[in-house]
């Protein structure tokens, strides 16, 4: 009977440690949704992304509810999702609602220069 637990115990973390590559992203087409395209496996786009995630630690304190589900995605994955998104585009940052783009930010960029775009679309 002790080894009934132990088993239990030993399934549910070797379930809750599975591979989740296969889980479909879940978006909520009525609201804003802000994704990021990172490929943070090249170690020559920490620099490209450093700024990305300036501005969204900046916009986070602003749209608290928008970047509360922003999802972050790695570009093959992106293919997956949106036809317009190419793996070549990452960094990236997108704001999308009703399946529409309404803002995408791409490649090297300052931090101004992302946030401006995500903030107006985010305020209207």
């Amino acid at each position: 009977m002790k080894v009934l637990p132990i088993i239990l115990m030993a399934l549910l973390i070797s379930t809750s440690c599975a591979n989740n590559e296969d889980v479909p992203l879940e978006l909520d087409s009525s609201a804003k949704q802000v994704i990021f395209l990172s490929d943070e496996t090249e170690s020559a786009n920490l620099q490209t992304e450093a700024p990305y995630y300036d501005a969204i630690i900046e916009l986070r304190q602003q749209f608290p509810n928008e970047f509360k589900n922003m999802k972050t995605i790695s570009p093959h994955k992106a293919e997956d999702y949106f036809d317009s998104i190419e793996k070549k585009e990452c960094p990236a940052l997108l704001v999308i609602q009703n399946d529409k783009i309404l803002v995408k930010i791409v490649g090297k960029s300052s931090k101004e220069e992302i946030i401006q775009p995500i903030e107006a679309a985010l305020a209207n």
